[in-house]
């Protein structure tokens, strides 16, 4: 049997009724813009969870890698291939599309794992690679990093990839309304299902537009939630993907 919390989860991700709804938007608008126009043979989604992003590509055939779990953990992941570790199962240069979405923060190792996405990845490939800037502490213990531009630039760049573009998954006052909403909708009990739905429509809802507001208002400067990075393996004429 599915998870509750899983069915919560997968059916208010991408509306104002998840208490991360900013980071959830922004995230999915950033991977869309990233991934537009562009069409692969084989994309792998690396740390995939439930495949969110999945729809967004187009591609004839997609592998979405995860670590083995168990228990509720389990119910929350999708994976096509289970893997053990930072090494990807898969060839050199067999993708010409990689996803690596919210994951190098949880690793101990991120150089490793964006390396390991620069070695599938075929000449004039592109990895597509996003990581909090300003978030609370998650997953525990396993949660190690945060990440400016600059350092998501550095961790591309000394795996011989070409940033091509970087922005930030809106500005400082979508990233205060986005901290603020999830603290209370969380100490105010939202982690009890029965009253998810009253709270997020209380709290989230009136909270968001404001925020939402003032980040259009007054424009995307200063801190940021995270950002979403588009890197590219350099092809064989040592030409820019």
């Amino acid at each position: 049997m599915s998870n509750p919390r899983s069915r919560w989860g997968s059916r208010i991700r991408f509306t104002p009724l998840n208490p991360h709804f900013i980071h959830a938007r922004n995230l999915r608008s950033g991977i869309r813009q990233a991934v537009d126009g562009y069409s692969s043979q084989l994309c792998v989604d690396i740390g995939c969870g439930e495949q969110p992003y999945r729809s967004l590509v187009e591609t004839e055939r997609y592998i979405g890698l995860d670590l083995p779990v168990s228990g509720r953990e389990r119910a929350l992941k999708r994976p096509d291939v289970w893997y053990g570790g930072l090494i990807l199962p898969l060839r050199d240069a067999c993708a010409d599309l990689v996803l690596c979405t919210e994951v190098i923060e949880h690793v101990p190792d991120p150089q490793l794992v964006v390396s390991e996405a620069a070695r599938v990845l075929a000449p004039g490939g592109v990895l597509v690679l996003s990581a909090p800037q300003t978030w609370g502490l998650h997953e525990a213990p396993y949660d190690f990093f945060r990440y400016t531009e600059y350092g998501l630039r550095l961790l591309c760049e000394r795996a011989s990839l070409v940033v091509q573009a970087i922005w930030p998954l809106g500005g400082v006052w979508e990233m205060v309304t986005q901290r603020l909403v999830a603290n209370l909708f969380y100490r105010l009990g939202g982690r009890s299902l029965a009253r998810k739905g009253l709270l997020a429509l209380a709290v989230n809802v009136p909270v968001l537009a404001v925020g939402m507001l003032l980040d259009r208002l007054y424009g995307r400067r200063g801190d940021t939630l995270g950002h979403v990075c588009v890197a590219a393996k350099p092809s064989a004429t040592g030409e820019k993907g």
